[in-house]
């Protein structure tokens, strides 16, 4: 899927699964660079979540792992929103587009 940098750290970021409304990616994030997040929060649709549900991502031994569920009403522009909290508890959001 891409890269994303948020507040100092860059995620490597893979799913599988397709995306289309009401479907579920199963999505790693791998930090290559920065402080790891201390924790991980991901949703698929507009930068304020509202339709959308937030998912909190396991951490695994590489990165994180999280099961997104897309909204059943995927509107344009949507994109995969990743929040990142650090150990401060500062949250800050990044983006990256979808996959056509």
């Amino acid at each position: 899927m891409g890269t994303v940098e948020i507040a100092g750290t860059t995620l490597d970021v893979r799913y599988d699964g397709t995306v289309e409304p009401g479907a579920e990616l199963h999505v790693n994030l791998e930090p290559t660079s920065g402080p790891k997040p201390v924790v991980v929060r991901l949703w698929v649709g507009q930068s304020s979540s509202e339709g959308s549900l937030k998912s909190k991502a396991d951490a695994t031994e590489n990165g994180f792992h999280c099961h997104v569920e897309l909204p059943a009403d995927l509107a344009d522009g949507s994109a995969l929103w990743v929040e990142i909290e650090g150990e401060d508890g500062t949250r800050t959001t990044g983006s990256l587009p979808l996959p056509e």
